[in-house]
């Protein structure tokens, strides 16, 4: 029987997709909570057309966004703040997140000496450039 994989975050880049969306936003926001991340990333206004803003069309479950965080090499856990809701007595503990800098992500990648695939094809976008160039020297100074 084959699984249907749900509309969202899919299989294979969904999580690429989110660390193209949130590092960037970390770096110039700095640190958030995991309501705030999944709040910013759902609401936010996309150019799709010439001037147009609409809401996202990719859309994340708060479950997606806290498993993501936690297992990210990219991001790492701060602290927490607790959320309680205005209806009732409802509190959720919500962990605070910020990003790892992008050279110790990539020196740890580096030195490992193997991998079960090609980093760079899981590796986000905005670190693919600076991961090629620390590659580069790595296997100069091997030679």
């Amino acid at each position: 029987m084959r699984k249907v994989w749900g509309i969202g975050m899919s299989r294979q880049t969904g999580s690429v997709r989110f660390h193209n969306i949130v590092y960037p936003h970390l770096q110039e926001c700095g640190p958030m909570s995991t309501h705030d991340i999944y709040d910013w990333v759902n609401n936010r206004q996309i150019d799709y057309r010439q001037g147009t803003k609409m809401k996202t069309k990719n859309s994340y479950t708060i479950h997606q966004v806290a498993q993501v965080l936690r297992t990210s090499k990219w991001f790492k856990q701060t602290g927490e703040t607790v959320k309680v809701q205005t209806s009732g007595n409802n509190r959720a503990v919500s962990y605070v997140y910020e990003v790892v800098p992008m050279v110790e992500v990539l020196e740890k990648i580096v030195s490992l000496k193997h991998h079960y695939q090609d980093p760079e094809k899981t590796m986000p976008k905005f670190a693919q450039e600076m991961y090629r160039r620390m590659k580069e020297a790595a296997e100069w100074m091997v030679v």
